[in-house]
């Protein structure tokens, strides 16, 4: 039916023959309430032609169709005849529950005498189609609403890119709740508007505890740290990103624990809308750092204090050592670690120092303890005994070697050695001594057999009269070496 068409009917003007869309006596329409409905003709006619996927329908109090405006491409789309509804009920031709619900909101408007919105699913024959309704009292001179006209804008394209993007949003939203890491998001204010399930379940906080709240005021935040989270959240409000840093947090219980904030910008339409932070839980990782710390500082002192010298080789060279190194050596640390161990080494046993370096540096002796002679930074002769294990050291083999001063046992046994020696050369000696004749001289004699014993001293006998109280010399040898070396 056109706009024309429904116009004359409605006017009453003279036809040949009554129009098949004229309305029924029964539908309780007045002429009154055809000079209404005229009154908004031009009005519609406009819209049918700027938008097709639209129906407009006039109601009357009953709830019946008056009047179905559509245009052949949305009759096709829907699978319907706009003269099909016409004379029908709202229950009678839409199916529950969208019957009750459009029914329900015609009576609403007779009732209220104002327009009102609301968005329904309509199932057609062709499919389900979901319709934004514009219901539009049409009033009579005295301002009682006779009849409704009803709006009924398609909008199933964009519920469906509402549905697709809730969707999106869901699967978004999920992933953000169950990340790994705790995350807040704040608005412009720096008020926290949103934080995920992650930070809640392992901070056994509420959502509520932590929403509505400024972000350096949060109850996992230390009190004591309050300055320092509102100097962050400033650093945020004026367009600063800081860089990841640390915090130590609890827990409602109480129980510590720390996190690495990592953070960003939130912008709409390129203006600044507040700042969002990812919390990683590091706490497993700073135990096991402050344990580390506990075990390097009880090393330290252990290292430190120990009688031995414990150093590093690597390369010929060492890489660290303790203090009692650097007493051995009689040097600074610099300095030793700028010298090669094959410098402090005795010359006379460097070959076969560096031999057992190089040996146990490849791996082709698994322990190894040896003796050798090093020369302090003075010159001082010093015997270390050495116990060494192969370690890694930066990616690269090295010795650990753990050296015990043994110069004063070595000395000692040296002595005791000579001791010995000179005990078995005099008893191999007495008889000779016995034999000698009391006219002979005993002393030339008796500097020659100590000669036997230390070749390279120099020998001065000397002989005490307790009589008449003088010392005198009697013998003296002078020492070869020093001889030969003037």
């Amino acid at each position: 039916m056109s706009i024309n068409d429904f116009r004359d009917s409605i006017i009453g003007k003279p036809h040949s023959r009554k129009p098949s869309n004229y309305p029924d006596s029964d539908m309780g329409t007045s002429q009154s309430d055809k000079s209404l409905i005229m009154g908004t003709t031009r009005f519609y006619e406009e819209i049918l032609l700027s938008i097709h996927n639209s129906l407009v329908i006039v109601y009357n109090s009953e709830g019946k169709h008056i009047e179905v405006w559509g245009n052949a491409q949305t009759e096709e789309q829907y699978g319907i005849e706009s003269k099909s509804l016409k004379g029908k009920s709202i229950e009678g031709f839409f199916q529950e529950p969208e019957a009750k619900e459009i029914h329900n909101q015609v009576q609403r408007v007779f009732k209220e005498n104002k327009a009102l919105n609301f968005k329904v699913n309509i199932k057609f024959p062709s499919g389900d189609f979901w319709f934004e309704v514009n219901l539009s009292p049409m009033k009579e001179t005295q301002g009682k609403p006779k009849t409704v006209i009803g709006h009924f804008y398609d909008i199933s394209d964009m519920v469906a890119k509402e549905k697709k993007l809730l969707s999106i949003n869901e699967k978004l939203s999920y992933i953000i709740d169950h990340a790994p890491d705790g995350m807040i998001s704040t608005n412009s204010k720096g008020v926290v508007i949103s934080v995920n399930k992650t930070l809640t379940d392992s901070s056994h906080f509420q959502k509520e505890d932590f929403l509505g709240k400024k972000f350096h005021k949060l109850p996992i935040f230390l009190q004591g740290d309050y300055e320092k989270y509102q100097s962050i959240t400033e650093m945020f409000l004026s367009g600063q990103i800081p860089e990841p840093f640390e915090i130590e947090w609890k827990t409602k219980d109480g129980k510590t624990k720390w996190g690495e904030v990592r953070s960003g910008i939130i912008s709409k339409k390129g203006k600044f809308a507040g700042f969002q932070l990812a919390i990683s839980d590091i706490t497993e990782r700073k135990e096991i750092e402050n344990d580390l710390f506990k075990s390097k500082q009880a090393y330290k002192i252990i290292v430190e204090n120990a009688h031995e010298a414990i150093y590093i080789l690597q390369d010929y060279h060492i890489r660290f050592c303790n203090a009692r190194t650097l007493e051995l050596a009689n040097c600074s640390m610099d300095e030793l670690l700028t010298t090669s161990i094959m410098d402090l080494i005795h010359p006379d046993d460097r070959e076969i120092a560096k031999r057992r370096i190089a040996d146990r540096t490849d791996g082709k002796r698994k322990q190894d303890r040896f003796v050798y002679r090093i020369l302090d930074k003075e010159g001082n002769l010093k015997w270390l005994e050495n116990n060494t294990i192969l370690i890694d050291w930066h990616g690269k083999p090295a010795i650990l070697v753990f050296a015990t001063d043994i110069t004063d046992t070595k000395t000692a046994k040296d002595k005791e050695k000579k001791y010995l020696k000179s005990l078995e050369f005099l008893s191999e000696k007495a008889m000779e001594f016995i034999e000698i004749k009391a006219d002979v001289d005993i002393y030339p004699i008796l500097g020659e057999k100590i000669r036997e014993i230390e070749p390279d001293s120099c020998i001065l006998l000397l002989s005490h009269n307790y009589q008449k109280n003088i010392t005198q010399i009697v013998h003296f040898l002078r020492c070869i070496y020093a001889c030969d070396n003037r």
